[in-house]
């Protein structure tokens, strides 16, 4: 479970985008 609750969406993008799994939930294609 990835919750990002914390103040700073610059970075969970980052990480997010740095994450496969991550990014298929945050930006599916």
């Amino acid at each position: 479970m990835h919750v990002d609750t914390a103040p700073g969406a610059g970075e969970s993008e980052q990480l997010c985008q740095r994450s496969l799994s991550c990014a298929v939930h945050c930006r599916p294609i």
